[in-house]
């Protein structure tokens, strides 16, 4: 994978950008250590072994299906965190943490191709160094074996569809391999990456309205079926429940999760709730406790210039605020049993990072020139 075109690769933000890599790897290095142990680590390092253990049996070894409801994700990061502690001369979560920060990092990365595919090295730069100084994402990414991972795919595939939606007349093969192979690797740890699916069609449809002319539906459905297989083949990989129930399984994981229908007990607004008794706006409460204050302020931003210009500078905001906001959305109007914090929506932060980061920039870049006499 290509983390960013030649061309870039002397510009200053572009520089600036591998300094704040280097200076975040020293930070990883140095502290990765210090972060404790998660109530999820344990059944999340059992079952990268097990799914190991799946297929150097022969798919004999079965033990990754009695588990509570760990099968019902895809092994994706866990398989891949197993291996890598099994190279590396460290205590098996000291790996772990090792390795979900360094997983972390490609979230970064993620955020710069953003917002360089947006604009230019400059915004993909303090889209970054937005998302390194967002406590939320920073933090978990040491000891989040579920969340951290899928957001950083999240991230991906979203990068991907924005990226397939500025050449959808005549997309690279390479595009639509890329965007299938992330979507799978989503999928692969979570059945909610079925959203981006759901994204991936919907942005299709809408600029298939606008431009109809261009292209046909058979052009379309070809390039949504080469990308819908090969995303369901790396899907099935790491994901053995699937592979056993090709058609059921996720089926049967999407509907488990999105009720939560097992009762937990959260700490909010002073006092002990069960997640099944939340009250409808617990988080966008989340979301104003946790989020910088300089994202908020983006987000406001954005939003005005919205309102006030009438128009979105770059169209491919809307994507991104619309994966940042949908789920928040659902949630409120679902009133989606929910705990730990927002942790089940902490795939929704750097999306909403990138565009308040993206809002902020372009205010600072249109105030001037509005400025200007005449």
């Amino acid at each position: 994978m290509s983390f960013w075109p030649a061309q870039f690769k002397n510009n200053p933000y572009h520089l600036a950008f591998c300094g704040l890599l280097l200076i975040h790897l020293c930070l990883i290095l140095t502290t990765f250590r210090d972060y404790g142990i998660t109530s999820d680590e344990t059944h999340h390092i059992r079952y990268g072994a097990d799914i190991v253990n799946w297929y150097t049996s022969s798919f004999q070894d079965r033990a990754l299906f009695h588990t509570k409801n760990t099968y019902l994700y895809g092994g994706f990061f866990d398989t891949a965190a197993y291996l890598f502690s099994q190279i590396v001369p460290l205590d098996r979560y000291d790996a772990n943490h090792l390795f979900n920060a360094l997983f972390g990092l490609l979230g970064i990365i993620a955020a710069y191709r953003i917002g360089t595919h947006l604009s230019s090295p400059a915004l993909g730069f303090f889209c970054a160094l937005a998302l390194v100084l967002t406590p939320r994402y920073y933090g978990h990414a040491f000891n989040n074996p579920k969340d951290i991972p899928f957001a950083v795919c999240y991230l991906w595939s979203l990068y991907y569809i924005l990226r397939y939606l500025n050449a959808w007349l005549n997309p690279s093969r390479n595009t639509l391999i890329k965007l299938g192979l992330v979507l799978g690797c989503t999928l692969g740890m979570r059945i909610g990456g079925v959203l981006l699916i759901f994204y991936f069609v919907l942005f299709l449809a809408f600029q298939y309205r606008q431009k109809k002319q261009a292209i046909t539906l058979k052009q379309i459905a070809s390039h949504l079926g080469i990308t819908l297989l090969i995303t369901y083949s790396v899907m099935l990989i790491f994901w053995p429940y699937a592979q056993t129930h090709p058609l059921s399984g996720p089926i049967t994981a999407l509907l488990k999760f999105s009720s939560f229908a097992e009762p937990h007990i959260s700490f909010f607004q002073g006092q002990y709730v069960q997640s099944t008794d939340l009250p409808r706006f617990y988080a966008p409460d989340w979301l104003m406790v946790i989020l910088p204050e300089f994202v908020l302020l983006g987000l406001l931003t954005g939003l005005a210039l919205f309102i006030f210009k009438r128009q979105i500078q770059q169209p491919a905001l809307i994507p991104i605020l619309f994966a940042g906001l949908f789920p928040i959305l659902y949630a409120v109007i679902m009133r989606t049993p929910l705990y730990d914090g927002l942790r089940h929506l902490l795939f929704t932060l750097p999306p909403l990072v990138i565009f308040a980061t993206t809002s902020i920039y372009n205010a600072l870049l249109t105030y001037p020139r509005s400025r200007q006499p005449g």
